[in-house]
């Protein structure tokens, strides 16, 4: 909701690969601003991650957790690839559905509206993929501790998934 709040009339506060992919496909962004905000995510989140070692001590041998790494429990890579691609199409249609020029008197709320959308998301997927629906999410802490296993689920469900929320809600949902 913070970075919502603070970013989005700059940039739309896009710190999410699939969202960035959504608003591509709902029109609110050109391709070339496209290719400039999939860079800067995936910046950001190195530098942010290698922020918070720093600020941690962290190190790749450290015997503690594994901070932030996101990995499947309880689940197999099937079920995991399809919780991370329905909660990120859920996640993409919502933020479309915000999009939507009906919307447009009812923006006051909406860093509200959608940090209560990813909690929810957050809470249902957490305890079995670590909710990440952001590729560059899950990319930072794989770069550092060099942890791999899995990591193809939150490149291929997440961006997949914001593809077909953002196609449905355009084709079959928006305003005409």
């Amino acid at each position: 909701m913070c970075v919502f709040q603070m970013f989005s009339h700059i940039s739309g506060a896009h710190v999410n690969s699939a969202v960035t992919i959504a608003a591509l496909i709902m029109g609110k962004i050109d391709i070339i601003t496209f290719q400039f905000y999939i860079v800067a995510q995936c910046l950001g989140a190195l530098v942010g991650y290698g922020l918070l070692w720093a600020l941690l001590g962290i190190t790749a041998e450290s015997p503690q957790i594994l901070y932030c790494h996101t990995t499947i429990f309880m689940v197999t890579e099937v079920q995991a690839l399809f919780i991370e691609f329905i909660a990120t199409m859920l996640l993409c249609l919502a933020v479309s559905g915000l999009w939507d020029e009906n919307n447009d008197n009812r923006g006051d709320s909406i860093p509200i509206k959608i940090g209560l959308i990813l909690t929810g998301l957050i809470i249902a997927t957490a305890n079995y993929t670590g909710a990440s629906f952001n590729t560059f999410r899950s990319l930072a802490p794989a770069v550092f501790y060099n942890e791999w296993e899995h990591h193809w689920i939150y490149w291929v469900g997440p961006n997949l998934g914001g593809a077909l929320g953002a196609l449905i809600y355009r084709f079959l949902l928006q305003s005409k």
